[in-house]
């Protein structure tokens, strides 16, 4: 697609594994709500699980792309472009760490950056943070700096 978004790619990317061999040889003006239907069946048996909300999002855009290239060249009529709904599942939120974990992943970053043999593995440094990590009366954090 070529204009230097990260974005096209992964609209060519699921438009190659999702849209490319369920549309094969189908007219544009042939997609319904009823091929989208049998669309959403197909892609979840091709992903083996329920896709997110996020990436049926990604999805739709790419397909709206071809749909926009087909509008812009007068391929189909607008009226004969269908809308694309979300059937992903929702968002869940991701599990966060209890003080005395924190603490533990602390300690062993700490311990990893005395015993570290490789320059890579010597970058782990620490420094202040929104979530500090207390260690007598300095707080501190870890971090990885990569670069």
């Amino acid at each position: 697609m070529g204009t230097g978004k990260v974005a096209y790619k992964d609209y060519s990317g699921a438009l190659t594994k999702y849209h490319i061999p369920v549309f094969d040889r189908t007219y544009i003006t042939s997609i319904d709500q009823d091929k989208l239907s049998e669309f959403n069946v197909k892609r979840r048996e091709i992903a083996k699980k329920d896709l997110s909300k996020s990436t049926i999002l990604n999805h739709n855009a790419a397909l709206n792309m071809v749909f926009k290239i087909a509008l812009d060249n007068q391929w189909v009529a607008p009226i004969q472009v269908t809308n694309l709904n979300n059937v992903g599942k929702a968002g869940t939120r991701r599990a966060s760490f209890t003080p005395e974990e924190y603490e533990r992943i602390c300690d062993k970053v700490l311990e990893m950056e005395r015993n570290a043999r490789k320059e890579v593995t010597a970058q782990i440094t620490l420094v202040p943070s929104a979530l500090p990590h207390k260690r007598g009366d300095q707080y501190l954090s870890c971090s990885i700096i990569l670069g």
